[in-house]
Parts: structure tokens; C-alpha cells; sequence
């Protein structure tokens, strides 16, 4: 497994009409994109896990141009991550949750570095990774 998930081609369009589906574009090219919602784009059963904090929001689906290169796509990572954040500050929430591939170590440590924390590692669930980011000061990856 190489830690891409499928894409189911409905959840797009139903998250793109929901407007939760954000772009991160220099003036000729794509470079990133994530989505934000209010309700778990994962397995339901796994919000039970998460600190118990009003308003979360999910963050899922980041993606980077594949074109970019490693220091250039790390670059745009954070970007995702330092948008969202303020998105979701946006929605007075207190908390972004979100999850990844135990096997995509190197977003693991970068979701890291920004503030998320582990919340839980699951063996049984395709060796995901939850974790979560409270949303505490404004100032806080503005």
C-alpha cells in the first residue's frame, strides 16, 4: 500500500457543492488543495477518540502538486495546514481533527510540526493515524 487513499468521485462533487473544497494556486499552475467540513470525512466511529471540544471542523483530502519539488511541496503542505487553520477559526471552531496513513510518515511528522497532536493509531482501520490541532490563538500559523 502506498498510502494514497481512493478517491470516490461523489464525496468530490458533494464536497466541491459544499463549497468545503480549498484551492491553493500561484498565478499559472495548481499547487495544493484540502477540504474542510464540519462533520468526519472518516470513519464515524473514530470521533469518539478526540478530546470532547466544540465546533471541530475535519480536514481531509490535502493534496499537493506532484510536479512540485520536495521543499516546494513541503512549502505548499504547510500552507494547506496554515489555511485551514484560519478557516476554521472562521467557524469560531475549537478544533481541527483529521486523519492519515500511518505510512505517510513524512505528513505525519509535518502535521507535527504544526501544532496537531496524536489522538490515536489504529491497527484494525488500514493503520490510520487521527490527530488534532485546537484552535487556541489568533496569532497561533497566521
Amino acid at each position: 500500500m502506498n498510502g494514497t487513499p481512493k478517491r470516490r468521485f461523489e464525496s468530490t462533487r458533494k464536497r466541491v457543492e459544499e463549497g468545503a473544497v480549498y484551492l491553493l494556486e500561484s498565478e499559472d499552475e495548481w499547487l495544493g488543495s484540502f477540504t474542510l467540513t464540519t462533520y468526519p470525512v472518516f470513519n464515524q466511529d473514530m470521533v469518539s477518540y478526540f478530546t470532547k471540544l466544540n465546533n471541530p471542523m475535519y480536514l481531509g483530502r490535502t493534496i499537493v502538486n506532484p510536479r512540485l519539488s520536495n521543499m516546494e511541496k513541503c512549502f505548499v503542505t504547510m500552507q494547506c495546514f496554515r489555511k485551514s487553520f484560519k478557516l476554521a477559526r472562521g467557524f469560531k471552531s475549537e478544533t481541527v481533527r483529521t486523519e492519515t496513513r500511518a505510512v505517510n510518515r513524512n505528513f505525519t511528522e509535518i502535521m507535527l510540526e504544526v501544532g496537531f497532536r496524536k489522538i490515536y493509531s489504529s491497527e484494525i482501520d488500514k493503520k490510520m493515524v487521527y490527530l488534532e490541532r485546537r484552535i487556541i490563538d489568533e496569532r497561533m500559523m497566521t
